[in-house]
């Protein structure tokens, strides 16, 4: 796939793509998309729960963890930076 097809993309289309697939294939998607968007430089947020799978290898970009306020699970990624939202 070449970045260039994601170009004109709507957000829904993607969405109806992703809940079709399996939550492991979610995971594996998403983290290719990102990883080809932060080639280009850019950084990550991501907001969780802190009950989620992710690659156990660091990307080769930024990635900022945000855990909104009342998050019960305890999360210490091996990578990135997590903040706390009180």
């Amino acid at each position: 796939m070449r970045d260039e097809r994601l170009e004109g993309v709507s957000a829904r289309a993607v969405n109806r793509f992703l809940n079709s697939l399996s939550p492991e294939h979610q995971l594996t998607v998403l983290t290719e998309l990102v990883a080809r968007w932060a080639a280009h430089g850019h950084r990550v947020l991501v907001i969780t729960d802190g009950d989620v799978l992710y690659p156990d290898q660091p990307p080769p970009y930024d990635v900022l963890w945000l855990l909104p306020s009342g998050t019960v699970f305890p999360f210490t990624p091996r990578y990135g930076r997590v903040v706390r939202m009180d």
